[in-house]
């Protein structure tokens, strides 16, 4: 459930596979929120690198993130596997600056709070705390009644009211944000939480 946890698992896998070349597609992107509800835009690069902590880095760079910011990318610097220092990093081609993309839409998150706040803190009003969420709420209007979100909810907390309506229950959702990455209807949205609004401001 928490950001920090996933990252280090992600990084822990990346270190025992230890992939030679990293390959990037960037020719076509998207931005806002992925990986099927957001925009699709141009930017025309392919990125190559052995080092795939640079080759995020430098991707993340490009659209206008401090690469720092990206938790596996940190975590991977900090544990040694790869440069996330963007000064150190050799680019052969275009200039890194000349590649930046303005006024990239970047998605919206909240897991922000856990490195603001000290983990003793953090554990201690965690229930309240875990209210500033961002969960996903069905649109009436644009659902096509195609039953790909219900069957594809990891813990099954779709349902259906009276064979017409379909709601999500928040108790049970994790947030995963299958059902919105799977809707090719955009009928889900991805809804604020009050506290999820007031950290983001």
């Amino acid at each position: 459930p928490q950001a920090e946890d996933f990252c280090k698992m992600i990084v822990k896998i990346f270190a025992l596979t230890k992939p030679s070349l990293n390959i990037m597609d960037a020719i076509e992107s998207m931005e806002g929120y992925g990986p099927s509800a957001g925009k699709s835009i141009k930017t025309g690069l392919i990125l190559a690198s052995k080092d795939a902590v640079a080759l995020d880095a430098t991707a993340s760079y490009i659209i206008g993130y401090n690469p720092d910011e990206i938790l596996t990318t940190h975590l991977a610097f900090k544990e040694g596997l790869g440069n996330s220092n963007i000064c150190e990093i050799n680019i052969i081609g275009p200039t890194l600056n000349s590649l930046r993309i303005k006024n990239f839409k970047k998605p919206i998150n909240v897991p922000k709070l856990e490195g603001r706040i000290p983990k003793i803190i953090f554990n201690l009003f965690s229930p309240i705390l875990n209210s500033a969420k961002i969960q996903p709420r069905i649109i009436p209007n644009k659902c096509a009644a195609c039953l790909v979100c219900v069957s594809n909810c990891p813990v099954k907390c779709i349902d259906v009211i009276k064979g017409k309506r379909y709601y999500i229950d928040n108790k049970k959702c994790i947030m995963c944000f299958c059902c919105h990455e799977l809707c090719e209807y955009k009928a889900i949205e991805l809804k604020k939480s009050f506290l999820a609004r007031l950290v983001i401001s």
